[in-house]
């Protein structure tokens, strides 16, 4: 009795034993499997992922033999050409006898004067703009400076320049007058009292006024305070006026496109002093002598 349970015990024992050997095989297999698919997909994801390097092949080319080329003549390269040599100016002769034209003789008339009458428009003072320093062109091999709108001017296009008696520069464009002082701009336009905003001369009298010849607005008068506008309504021969200049004895000359040249003698008081006003322009044409009724300069 005791032997046959100690058998049956041991077939239990061998049964459990033998259990457990067939699991734990099977869980190797099963993670051996695993880890085979697990290499398998790595390596396939590798081989996609592979980029094909194509390394270029190096061909030795014999060369051939070089050409020999004899030179003939030399090849001459002209510099300088912007230099050309001055010749012999040529000399015509002036008539020893010139025409000469006195207005109010033969069939040429007398000058025409007309009182000068000015519109008076007080100016209003514009404001100071601040001017930026001059620049310098790019690569610019001399001490040349430039204004222009960025350095705080009115317009890039500038039709005549004068310095006055305090150093100011005043620059006639097309879009008025500026005068700079080296610090700041003061612009006037046709808001401030201008007859016209394009300016083709300028001049300062010997009183201090400054007079600004305009296109289409005639010549105008400043004092420091208001304008006094002279145009074709005031008895004045045009209103473009390309130049003008001062006499010795104080009378002012405008040439003008179209009515000739034109003289105002501004009568003077005992004190010498221009009285406000007061004076006339005397107008000279074609018809009293003169050779165009344009003139664009008086000297």
């Amino acid at each position: 009795m005791y032997i046959h349970s100690i058998k049956n015990n041991f077939h239990i024992v061998f049964f459990l034993i033998a259990f457990y050997a067939c699991n734990n095989n099977n869980k190797q297999s099963t993670h051996s499997s695993l880890s085979k698919n697990k290499k398998e997909d790595s390596l396939k994801a590798t081989k996609n992922n592979l980029v094909t390097v194509r390394r270029a092949v190096v061909m030795s080319v014999p060369a051939g033999k070089p050409q020999i080329l004899n030179i003939t003549s030399s090849f001459v390269l002209p510099t300088n050409t912007n230099v050309h040599l001055v010749g012999e100016p040529d000399v015509i002769p002036i008539p020893e006898k010139l025409t000469i034209i006195t207005p109010g003789t033969d069939t040429f008339g007398l000058p025409k004067k007309t009182p000068a009458v000015g519109k008076d428009i007080f100016c209003k003072q514009p404001v100071p703009v601040s001017a930026v320093p001059p620049r310098f062109k790019d690569a610019t091999i001399c001490n040349l400076q430039y204004l222009d709108v960025d350095q705080g001017m009115n317009s890039p296009y500038v039709n005549c320049i004068l310095s006055d008696k305090s150093g100011n520069i005043w620059f006639g464009t097309k879009a008025g007058v500026s005068k700079y002082d080296g610090r700041s701009f003061v612009h006037y336009t046709e808001k401030e009292g201008l007859s016209n905003n394009i300016v083709l001369s300028m001049l300062q009298d010997k009183d201090g006024n400054l007079w600004f010849g305009t296109e289409g607005g005639g010549a105008c008068r400043y004092d420091g305070k208001k304008f006094t506008r002279f145009s074709e309504k005031e008895g004045f021969s045009s209103n473009t006026v390309l130049s003008i200049i001062q006499d010795k004895k104080g009378n002012i000359w405008f040439g003008t496109n179209g009515g000739g040249a034109c003289s105002y003698d501004g009568r003077h008081s005992a004190s010498g002093a221009v009285s406000e006003r007061v004076g006339s322009f005397t107008n000279y044409t074609e018809k009293e002598g003169l050779c165009n009724n344009s003139v664009r300069g008086v000297l």
